[in-house]
């Protein structure tokens, strides 16, 4: 069975279009063939941000009909953990653990992208 899996696994691999030469050991033979490079996307991740405006209101959920929670001001730190499956909202957690939603519009990614942002719930 483990050659089988091997064998189907080499195969699958040889289908891609960008090769190199590596050896695949089994428990009879080793058997040396050409294995695709695979480019993986970049990760998403959380990233740092920091409010735009001078009074935020952080909610419940993502959107203007959910309750306000708590409010930052202008400048205060904060961590982006995801994006809404509309991309017009952020979650976001406070240096002292807060948790909430804010518009997306009102926070300035520092070293990233919203792309590069996980879609949360």
């Amino acid at each position: 069975m483990f050659r089988r899996l091997t064998i189907a696994i080499v195969l699958c691999l040889l289908a891609m279009s960008m090769w190199l030469n590596v050896s695949i050991t089994t428990a009879a033979t080793a058997i040396s063939t050409p294995v695709p490079v695979v480019r993986v996307a970049a990760a998403k991740t959380v990233l740092p941000g920091v409010v735009r405006i001078s009074r935020l209101r952080v909610r419940e959920g993502a959107s203007v009909r959910t309750r306000t929670i708590f409010t930052l001001l202008r400048n205060v730190h904060v961590t982006v953990l995801g994006l809404s499956t509309n991309r017009h909202w952020l979650k976001i957690q406070t240096e002292d653990g807060k948790v909430g939603w804010v518009s997306a519009a009102y926070i300035k990614l520092v070293g990233g992208r919203f792309r590069n942002l996980p879609t949360v719930q």
